[in-house]
């Protein structure tokens, strides 16, 4: 199944939602075998199949505290927007591509804070590009509907280099410390939250 990851904000699922449905779309015309599946909380589910309505898709939601974790299993390749579900990917092994769309404002606020060159967290631990990251206007249908074509085409071979990627940040976050954020931050020289 492929995961459709959108974020957990209203806000998020309003700027990216729609690219990643429409980006969906493209890619199961090339390959109407692929399922679709869409984790997502109470209070967006509303939101969600509001939007679905207005493509031609077959998308199992699954709503709940913990459906982004229950769902991990079932996932071979997802679409995510940039967050900590990126790191939860990452640790669990799943090839994905990530994007994010917001207003120029916060894009720009968010730049001048982290000067990164690219938000996507298993990316900024393992110094590499563990997934591609289309930002803004590079977040168009097309742009994320090829690049999940480009992994789909090979997708044992991604699988493969995502396992040595999950090794690594396991090895990088898994025991250097109690709590997961304490870890995280650590990981990310982020003395303040230490």
């Amino acid at each position: 199944m492929i995961g459709q990851i959108p974020g957990s904000r209203k806000r998020e699922i309003a700027d990216n939602l729609p690219d990643i449905l429409k980006a969906a779309e493209l890619f199961s015309a090339r390959f109407p075998e692929c399922q679709f599946i869409l984790p997502t909380t109470s209070n967006l589910e509303k939101d969600i199949r509001r939007h679905l309505k207005n493509y031609q898709l077959n998308v199992e939601i699954v709503v709940g505290v913990d459906a982004f974790d229950n769902c991990l299993l079932d996932i071979t390749l997802a679409i995510c927007v940039s967050g900590t579900a990126t790191l939860q990917l990452g640790l669990h092994a799943i090839p994905a591509i990530t994007c994010y769309k917001t207003n120029p404002i916060n894009f720009m606020l968010m730049k001048s804070l982290f000067k990164l060159k690219d938000p996507i967290l298993p990316n900024i631990l393992l110094q590499t590009e563990v997934y591609s990251c289309f930002l803004q206007s590079k977040q168009t249908p097309n742009n994320l509907s090829s690049a999940l074509v480009q992994i789909y085409d090979d997708i044992s071979s991604h699988q493969h280099k995502m396992i040595q990627h999950a090794q690594r940040l396991q090895h990088i976050l898994v025991g250097c410390e109690d709590d997961f954020e304490k870890a995280l931050a650590k990981a990310l020289n982020i003395t303040e939250l230490v």
